[in-house]
């Protein structure tokens, strides 16, 4: 039995060969632009606008470290957990499986809030992933987290009960917070043109850095995701069934603690790619509330209708639609440039776009650049529209971070030399503060100042110097500046952070908002 348990703990510190794995991508964007890139390569359509991703679609993994898989056996078992391989690895004939501790350890002061104490974030958590045979990827992680945040993101917690992007918090140590976040999946090839995948995570649709259709802005949700592929593997049509929550108290009922109103989400998308250079997809949104005005549970048969565009045909009053288009032009070797529209069939008027360019090796190799113009029109009587009436799950919007009621352009320029990456990004907005305030960045306990503006423009800028350590995670040491500034700061906050951080960052982190 010793000798069986020690087998064990060899096989799965050590690394083998003779299994090529596949795994999911994460939806990291400083990593999708170069999966976009070698993408162009291979000769079948890859479809590569809507999440998820694997490596078996790249045409080669060898130019994306985090991806290799070889090993340098001429280092020491220390250099290489640190520096080229994941901490444990299991990689036999019909099994591969990783594991890898997550972290995040920050500390920094915002110097533009005297009354401010030390901010700091503490992140520990565990990832596993894994392939069996040849068809079935799973992965799974859980992150424990206490942390002080600069005040503008305080305000957007206080009014809404969550950290962007994770989950429900409570106090810790006075002025800070306590969070968790679980995510788990499960995908099984099962044919030549269907994959089926049952997964607690998130979702993205689009080539760029934001999102007006659908993106991984809010929490985790439970979904179950089909793909289809059809003509040759030009056309895939995939359906996503999701459960969704608002985090509103349903009427007492037998439990201890009433639960919260859960509501589904149907997102169906149809997208044609003749070339690796060109992309065109329909995508199709319905938000259907548990229960409607009448308590009546009635959403069954639309929320698993498998029929593209059906929801907003029917146009049902109790439910949130949206429909869209997604474009995407690659010209030259390393440009393009990506076009979204998404429409509320209910209300002509309610409609966003986004407009981007992306280019890499801009001058010289690893210099890449992305900008972005969106937009979203203001809610109709937004005074009296709660968030539970939107697009949105666990009070964050499902599409863009700003929610509605906005004009942002978005610029991002970064620059890696060997193992050492410089990242500048600019976000600069009009929002209206009505519709602002109904997604909760704006300070609901207190009553606005006399003469606010409906609209108000703001400002971030995030730098970063960063040294990657290990690519297998994205463990880096990084030190950080963000700075917030606004035409109304006593409405949106002023931040001037400065951060040191060691983490592996694994999935992104949208506050710039």
């Amino acid at each position: 039995m010793k000798n069986k348990a020690l087998a064990l703990i060899m096989g799965i510190i050590q690394c083998y060969t003779g299994f090529s794995q596949t795994i999911e991508l994460p939806l990291l964007y400083s990593l999708k632009t170069d999966y976009y890139q070698q993408a162009l390569i291979n000769e079948d359509s890859i479809h590569m606008s809507y999440a998820s991703l694997y490596s078996n679609e790249l045409s080669s993994t060898d130019n994306f470290p985090f991806l290799r898989s070889d090993t340098l056996s001429d280092r020491s078992w220390g250099h290489r957990k640190l520096f080229n391989e994941n901490f444990l690895i299991l990689n036999k004939k019909n099994i591969y499986l990783t594991l890898d501790p997550i972290f995040n350890f920050s500390v920094g002061s915002d110097l533009s809030d005297s009354s401010s104490s030390t901010l700091y974030t503490n992140t520990r958590g565990i990832r596993i992933v894994g392939v069996l045979g040849k068809s079935i990827i799973f992965s799974t992680s859980f992150l424990e987290n206490q942390a002080r945040f600069p005040s503008y993101i305080n305000t957007f917690i206080s009014n809404n009960g969550v950290v962007p992007e994770m989950g429900r918090v409570k106090s810790f140590n006075n002025d800070g917070y306590d969070y968790a976040m679980a995510s788990a999946s499960i995908t099984w090839d099962a044919t030549s043109f269907l994959r089926i995948k049952l997964g607690n995570d998130k979702d993205f649709l689009g080539f760029g850095y934001r999102s007006v259709l659908l993106s991984d802005n809010a929490f985790n949700y439970p979904h179950l995701k089909l793909d289809f592929w059809f003509a040759k593997r030009k056309l895939k049509y995939t359906l996503n069934y999701a459960l969704l929550q608002d985090l509103v108290r349903m009427p007492d009922g037998e439990t201890p603690e009433s639960l919260f109103e859960r509501k589904m989400g149907a997102f169906h998308y149809l997208s044609y790619t003749p070339t690796q250079r060109f992309s065109v997809g329909l995508f199709s949104g319905t938000i259907l509330p548990q229960i409607d005005q009448d308590s009546v549970k009635n959403y069954y048969l639309d929320a698993f209708n498998p029929i593209f565009m059906v929801n907003p045909v029917l146009n049902n009053p109790y439910y949130v639609n949206k429909v869209g288009l997604n474009l995407s032009y690659q010209f030259f070797q390393n440009s393009r440039i990506y076009f979204e529209f998404a429409e509320n069939p209910a209300d002509w008027s309610q409609y966003s776009t986004l407009i981007g360019f992306s280019t890499r090796d801009l001058f010289l190799p690893n210099l890449n650049l992305c900008i972005e113009y969106s937009s979203t029109n203001k809610l109709e009587n937004s005074s009296t529209t709660g968030i539970t009436d939107n697009y949105s799950h666990y009070s964050q919007s499902l599409g863009h971070t700003l929610g509605s009621g906005f004009e942002e352009i978005y610029i991002r320029l970064n620059y890696e030399y060997k193992r050492m990456l410089l990242l500048v990004s600019m976000n600069i907005a009009d929002r209206s503060v009505p519709d602002a305030e109904v997604w909760g960045f704006v300070n609901e306990s207190e009553p606005l100042p006399s003469g606010t503006p409906t609209i108000a423009n703001s400002m971030i800028l995030n730098t970063e110097l960063s040294y990657l350590f290990n690519p297998k995670t994205n463990m880096n040491i990084v030190v950080g500046y963000r700075l917030k500034r606004s035409g109304a700061d006593e409405i949106f906050g002023e931040t001037d952070y400065l951060y040191l951080a060691f983490r592996t960052t694994l999935f992104n982190e949208y506050v710039d908002f």
